[in-house]
């Protein structure tokens, strides 16, 4: 899933293997949480919240000591991380999150959103593409590795592509000369408002 969405999202064959690569051992830190606590059905407490929230660390430092793997563990070090900072480890934001570890972020939380778990079923498909437009729009992740995705698991991509925040591609282009320090004036101008 990883590899075909990196392919969708325009990724070069370099990147789309690294993708994969890190998509194969993105869980390999979860040797280091006790299978009790996999294997829980119940709510799980603090304490374990916070041991499961240390996989992606784990498996970076597991990668980082064959420098050869680095890169690699690097990568699959985001696999939580969201576009927004509220993912983990390292709560890193659009900015420092490349276009690799979007599409990795959403694949993971796709495919692992369709397997059962102690705690809960599988969601159907219908219901994973609706999740993930979801939380494209709240600004969790990438649009272009969320269409990637949809694309690679067999959903319809619609051509008309969601903005953060529900925002118009008019709206989208109003902030972009904002954020680029144009005045109201020059922005009225070069959209012939």
């Amino acid at each position: 899933l990883a590899d075909t969405a990196a392919a969708h999202a325009g990724l070069d064959r370099h990147d789309c293997r690294l993708v994969r690569n890190a998509a194969l051992v993105a869980h390999l830190g979860r040797t280091g949480v006790s299978t009790g606590i996999w294997n829980k059905t119940g709510p799980l407490t603090a304490a374990e919240i916070e041991r499961i929230r240390t996989v992606p660390y784990l498996t970076e430092s597991i990668l980082r000591r064959q420098p050869r793997l680095a890169e690699l563990g690097a990568l699959a070090g985001t696999v939580h991380e969201r576009i927004d900072g509220s993912g983990y480890p390292r709560g890193l934001a659009a900015n420092s999150l490349s276009t690799c570890a979007r599409v990795l972020a959403v694949a993971d939380w796709y495919q692992t959103i369709a397997e059962a778990r102690p705690h809960r079923d599988p969601v159907p498909k219908s219901e994973r593409a609706t999740l993930l437009r979801q939380l494209v729009t709240e600004g969790k992740f990438d649009g272009v590795a969320g269409r990637a995705v949809l694309a690679a698991a067999g959903h319809r991509v619609p051509r008309r592509t969601t903005l953060v925040a529900g925002l118009t591609d008019r709206e989208a282009q109003i902030l972009d000369l904002l954020v680029r320090g144009a005045s109201n004036r020059q922005i009225a101008e070069q959209l012939t408002i």
